[in-house]
Formats: structure tokens, sequence, C-alpha cells
């Protein structure tokens, strides 16, 4: 009887019709057959133009090869949702050099960019940018260059045509190299950061782009008073190939970071394997220490909404030149800032927590205290020479934290040059190997620094029980 069932049951299923579900259809970046790698990951150039500045932006009608509007179908993407939907993923694994340009502003904020690629080692790094809007060209009316003091005298400049702002961006083509207007002097006259050479695109690991020193007054200058928008929330890409180019780094430059609400709860989060370039954010950058590459090459942005997370002793987050906000939610871990980046009081005065960082140049600005915590060292063999932390503002070693810096002669007397004060206090003990520290009033500054441990001795500088400095090493 179980043998006639079973019979007719085969009997059934042989006359059933059978159907085979059709591939998905629809955009370029339909989900390909398995092991079928998408054509759209090997497109080598993305236009996005959230304004329509092109006329012929579309996500459904174009594959964004083209800014331009000539080749039907291969005109730019009208928001960042267009490349996801090109890619269908989020995650593409990229094997050749890929550009998205940025053609105008995204006011919508509606496909905010959650960008997370697999990067071949072996190529050139993919790069967001986007192309500088129209400026005001004219020349420097006046300008002070930047001396390293305790006062607030850093770059001052006013243009002869027009007014500088916050966030200004400043181009000089006769003295080749940018900075950033951060804070008004008085009447036309602004603070600028330093002015940095041009920075390379690609980023070239570890090679830092020149301070300029000879901006003059006369000198033909374009000023931008913005950037073009774009909504970045999150870029962690993975290195597959590190040991072929350790350089492979997604590089944003020339765009800024906008955010839809408040500057501070807004946060772009970014890995090791990401760098910023004469960029500009609203959001504050988190990194993230969960790929590990090159230095991530921060170079002669304005980070007004400061930065914050970690990275790590092998890829510390680089800081040249450029601006730094502090607010009350950032902190750094393992930093190296350099190149006179200016450490900017935007919201009040708020400590700057930094913890295993590493100093160069840093300008400290009115009403900020850079607090160091666990260990921190001044750079004398990678850094921008001489090293100096100078300014208005004040460098505290907390708790019982440690600095290190070179010896030398004259070597405090060069580095320290804003107020300090060591878990608190301005006094210090002296304390040298082998010797019995004997003074413990010793008002801290470099120039005492140097009286007590100058040529041929070291020692530290320390409060009992808690903070010290001390001249062993350079880092």
């Amino acid at each position: 009887m179980n043998r006639i069932l079973l019979a007719l049951v085969v009997l059934l299923l042989a006359g059933c019709p059978r159907t085979t579900p059709a591939p998905p259809s629809g955009h370029v970046g339909a989900i390909a057959a398995p092991g079928t790698v998408p054509a759209s990951w090997s497109q080598p150039f993305f236009c996005v133009d959230p304004g329509n500045v092109s006329t012929c932006a579309s996500d459904t009608a174009n594959s964004g090869a083209s800014c331009g509007c000539t080749v039907a179908g291969g005109g730019p993407m009208s928001s960042w949702g267009g490349v996801e939907a090109a890619y269908g993923t989020n995650k593409p694994f990229l094997h050749q050099f890929t550009q998205y340009e940025f053609l105008s502003n995204d006011t919508t904020l509606l496909h905010p960019i959650d960008f997370e690629p697999t990067l071949d080692g072996s190529v050139q790094a993919p790069e967001m940018f986007a192309p500088l809007p129209t400026g005001t060209t004219t020349t420097i009316a006046a300008i002070t260059a930047g001396t390293r003091t305790n006062t607030n005298t850093n770059w001052i400049a006013s243009p002869t045509t027009g007014s500088f702002a916050a966030g200004t961006f400043i181009v000089n083509t006769t003295h080749p190299g940018a900075a950033w207007a951060w804070k008004l002097q008085s009447g036309a006259s602004w603070h600028l950061s330093q002015p940095m050479a041009r920075t390379l695109n690609p980023p070239v690991c570890l090679t830092r782009p020149g301070e300029v020193t000879t901006w003059a007054a006369g000198d033909t200058i374009t000023y931008y008073s913005d950037l073009v928008h774009v909504n970045i929330v999150k870029l962690l890409p993975t290195i597959a190939n590190m040991a072929t180019n350790e350089s492979t780094l997604i590089n944003v430059h020339g765009v800024r970071v906008t955010t839809p609400g408040p500057t501070v709860i807004d946060y772009l989060t970014a890995n090791q394997a990401v760098t910023f370039q004469e960029a500009r954010s609203d959001r504050v950058i988190d990194w993230l220490n969960n790929e590990s590459a090159c230095y991530p090459i921060y170079a002669n942005d304005y980070l007004s909404a400061g930065i914050g997370g970690w990275t790590n002793f092998f890829s510390a987050g680089t800081l040249w030149g450029g601006v730094l906000g502090v607010t009350s939610i950032t902190s750094g871990y393992w930093h190296w800032l350099d190149a006179d980046v200016v450490i900017a009081n935007f919201l009040g005065a708020t400590p700057f927590h930094c913890f295993d960082c590493e100093f160069g140049r840093v300008y400290i600005d009115t009403g900020i205290t850079v607090v160091v915590h666990n260990f921190a060292g001044v750079n004398t063999v990678e850094s921008y020479l001489p090293a100096s932390i100078w300014g208005p503002g004040a460098l505290e070693i907390a708790g019982s934290s440690h600095l290190n810096y070179a010896p030398g002669a004259t070597s405090a007397a060069t580095k320290f040059v804003a107020t300090m004060t060591l878990d608190g206090q301005s006094l210090y003990c002296v304390g040298v190997p082998s010797a019995v520290p004997t003074v413990c009033n010793h008002t801290l500054t470099g120039a005492n620094l140097d009286s007590d441990f100058g040529a041929g001795v070291t020692g530290c500088a320390f409060v009992p029980g808690g903070a010290s400095m001390c001249n062993y090493a350079s880092e």
C-alpha cells in the first residue's frame, strides 16, 4: 500500500510545471548573479549633483559617469543614494582609483553618506572632493606674520575687497598656499591659520605639506566664504592589502561636511583609513580605531565642531595645520598635533583633553587649556621644527601624567611658550637622577626648566605624587 502511495506522489510531482525566478532588474546596481562583480564596482568616476546645477541630474536615468549632459544616461546622479543604488551596497570592493565629485550642495540631507568599501591596496586611494565654488579675487591689504609667543600673535590679515568670516578658505597665488580665517581681530582684520602649501592628492604617507611664511601685503588671493556641502556620516573603509600600499586611504578634500542639527551632537565616524585635506566639518569627527593604515592625515582643515575618538600608537591621527575647534564632548587619544594647528575657542572656555598625544607646533587660543592625560611627548624627530607649544592658552599635565621632551641648553624655552601647570600647580620640584631634590618652589616656565635641566643635565620637573615633565627623550 505504501509503495502505491509513493508512486502516486512521484507521478503528481513530475506533472507539475517548474518556474525559475527572474533575476532582479532595474538600476545598474541591481544584485548581480553569484560570483559576478557588478560593473559599477569598476566605474572609476561618479558625479553627484544634488542641486542640479548641471540641469540633468538623476538617480534613475544616469550612471554618474560624467558631470555633463552630453551623453545620454551618462550624466550626474542627483544624490549619494544613486551611487549606493548603482553599487547595490554601501560596501563595494574597489580595485581601481575611484573619484566621487560633488558638483553642488546637498541641501535636503536625505541621503547621508555611509560608505564602507573594501580597498585593494595595490591601487591609488579613492577621492571624495568638490571643485571650489565661485570666490572673491583680490589682494591682501595688510598682514601680520605669526610669531611664536604667549600672546595672541598668530597670522592676522585683511582683504582689499570684501571681508573674511569664520571658516573662509583663502588661497594665495602669489606665494602659493592656503589658510583659514577663524577669529575676528578687529575691523576687517581676521586671525588666520598657518598658511600651508596646497595638499597632495592623493596624500602620501608621512608626507607633510610645508608651512608657507612668505605671505605679504599685495599678494593676490581668492577667498571662499563656503565650500560645497556634503552630508557624510560614516567612512569605514577596509584595506585588503596594506603591504602593497599603506597610503590607500579615502581622501576627502575641498568639501564642507554639514549637519541637519546642532554641530555639537552630530558625528562623522571615520577610521584610520580616511584622510581629510583642506576640508571643513560641522560634525564632530569621531575617530574609530578599527583599521591599521598609514597615519590618517588631517592637513589644513577647519574642524569647527572638534574631534573625538581614538587612533593608536602605530597610526596616530595627525592634525597638521588648520583649525581644531574645542567642544565639551571632544577629546583626543593618540593624536599628533603639529604645523601650528590652532586649538580654537569657539564655544567658550573649554579644556581639550588629550590622551597619549604627541606635540610638534601647536597654537592654543585664549581661554583654552590643553590637558595632557597619561603620557605625551614633544616630537623633534618627525615634526615641523622647531617644535613649540605657544599662544595665550595653557598646557596642563594632569594628575600623575607625564610629558617627555628633548634635552638641550635652550630646549624647553623654545618648546614651552604657553602657560603651564603640573597637576594644577605652577611650582615644581627639581628632580635629577642620583641627586636629592632640594628645591620645590621653581615657577614652571621654559626658561626655568632650561636653567634646572639645561645642557648636559637630564631630569624631571614634578609635583609630589603628581605630574612630571622630563627631558629624557624626544617622544
